[in-house]
Parts: structure tokens; C-alpha cells; sequence
């Protein structure tokens, strides 16, 4: 039997990390975008000028929604980002009326400036959605906070971690390292979570085991510990033995030993 020091991304758990956190500059970047474009006031366009207005509008609405969403499958972004543009696009008239009826209700605050207050309201509302998201993002859900309280990683898990980086060059190692000085963990009961920092680097591949393992003995049985990255982050620890715990035999002891007690091997057991 397994013993799995869970990681949030797993859905069996029933907890989820959400997507890495979007940086400040970006934030900035894209309200700074809004912003501008709404400076245009599309009631005043025509020709070439409208039609480059909408698609530019129709682009920058359909990057927005799907850029960063984990609610459209990667597979389908295309898809879903080519309906949404036409969408916009294809809405230009009823939108260009929604924009003069803004306008009038600005009007009756200030005359004078009514598109920079359009301007700076819709680049308001883009960095407050931004600094929400990224406050909310990197964190874990509350069935793992009501499980206990996020701590700094312990001696002998960050030593575990550091020596499996340490047994190979490449395969996110670096990146998977400096996730390690911004991640804490949660004790669960017998499950560990790791909680890595949202804007820490992202290993180049996704999900996978990574292929260095730590063995060691103890009370007549291997210890094996592999770690699994998910979304190119810190994503749980598996730890098992050979030969299997059974239910209903006496149940192992699962901490971890100090790094020298370890046993480091290129490979995982599945290779």
C-alpha cells in the first residue's frame, strides 16, 4: 500500500491549488490596456478605424477570458477564443449603444471629461480583478487550511528535497529548488501537502514523477520516496515500501529520516 504525502492538486483529495498567481507588472500591463481602449470612444468611429476598434477589442476581450482560465481545457482555447472574439465582434452595435448610455450616465457627474472617467473606472476594475486573483491564486483551498495550519518545511523534508535535486542535472531541478525556499507544507493528520509560492518558476514539464528517489531502512522494509510535480510545481511526496504494508499489518513508521540517512537512485520505479 501507498502512503501518499498528498499534494492539493490531486482532485482525489478533493482540494485544488488554483493557477499560479498573475504578476504585477502584467496587472498593470492589462489595465493600462483597458484603459486606453476605452479612451476610444467607439461612437465616434467609422470606416477602417471602426472595424480596426472592434477587432482590437474583440481580440483583447478573448485573450482575457481565455489566457488564463482553468476552466477552458487547453485543447479547446483556440476554439473558445475564436468564438468569443466573433462574439464581441458581432456584438459591436449593441455594445457602441451600451457605451453612449455610460457616457450619459458619466455626463451627469462630470460633462466635461466623461471618457477618462470610463477610462480609468475600466482600468480600475482591471487591476482590482487582477490583485484579487492574485491574492486568492497560490493558495489552498479550505479543506486543506481546516486541516491544519500552513508551516515552513521541516529539516528532514527539506533535506529530502535538496538531495533529489542534488542526484540529477535538469528535469525542472533548478526551478522545483527555488519553489522550495517559498513553499510551506500542511500536516493533515498522515497526509503532508506542499504549498508552493504562486509566483515561484515553473518547471518547463507539467506532471510527472521526478526521476530521482530517496531510499533508506527501516524496521525490515525499503522506504521508497518519489516526488510528483504537478503544473510544473512542488506537488506531493509518495512514499510506500518494499515489501507492501498491507491493512491490518502494523503500520509503519512514515516520518522521514535525516538526509544522511538517505539513499539517493537515479530512476523511479516505474522506469
Amino acid at each position: 500500500m501507498n502512503h501518499i504525502l498528498g499534494a492539493a492538486h490531486f482532485d482525489s483529495t478533493g482540494v485544488e491549488y488554483s493557477r499560479p498567481r498573475p504578476s504585477l507588472p502584467l496587472a498593470v500591463a492589462r489595465a493600462a490596456a483597458w484603459g486606453g481602449l476605452t479612451l476610444i470612444d467607439p461612437n465616434k468611429q467609422s470606416g477602417w478605424r471602426k472595424h480596426a476598434y472592434w477587432l482590437t477589442m474583440a481580440g483583447v476581450t478573448a485573450w482575457e477570458i481565455t489566457a488564463g482560465s482553468d476552466d477552458v481545457l487547453p485543447e479547446t482555447k483556440a476554439g473558445v477564443a475564436v468564438g468569443l472574439a466573433g462574439a464581441t465582434y458581432g456584438a459591436q452595435d449593441l455594445l457602441t449603444k451600451s457605451d453612449a448610455w455610460s457616457m450619459r450616465l458619466v455626463e451627469k457627474v462630470d460633462k466635461r471629461n466623461p471618457r477618462v472617467w470610463l477610462a480609468l473606472i475600466a482600468a480600475a476594475t482591471s487591476l482590482g480583478m487582477s490583485l484579487l486573483d492574485r491574492k486568492a491564486s497560490g493558495l489552498v483551498s479550505s479543506d486543506v487550511i481546516d486541516g491544519g495550519t500552513p508551516l515552513e518545511l521541516s529539516d528532514h523534508v527539506r533535506g529530502l528535497l535538496t538531495s533529489l535535486f542534488d542526484g540529477i542535472d535538469g528535469y525542472g531541478s533548478d526551478e522545483l529548488r527555488a519553489q522550495m525556499e517559498h513553499t510551506l507544507m500542511v500536516e493533515d493528520g498522515d497526509s503532508l501537502y506542499f504549498v508552493p509560492d504562486g509566483d515561484a518558476p515553473l518547471a518547463l514539464i507539467q506532471d510527472y514523477v521526478f526521476p530521482v528517489r530517496a531510499e533508506f531502512e527501516r524496521d525490515d522494509r525499503t522506504h521508497i520516496v518519489e516526488l510528483i510535480v504537478e503544473d510544473g510545481r512542488l506537488g506531493s511526496l509518495n512514499h510506500y515500501t518494499e515489501p507492501s504494508w498491507e491493512i491490518g499489518e502494523d503500520e509503519p513508521d512514515w516520518s522521514l529520516p535525516a538526509s544522511d540517512e538517505l539513499t539517493v537512485v537515479v530512476g523511479t520505479t516505474e522506469a
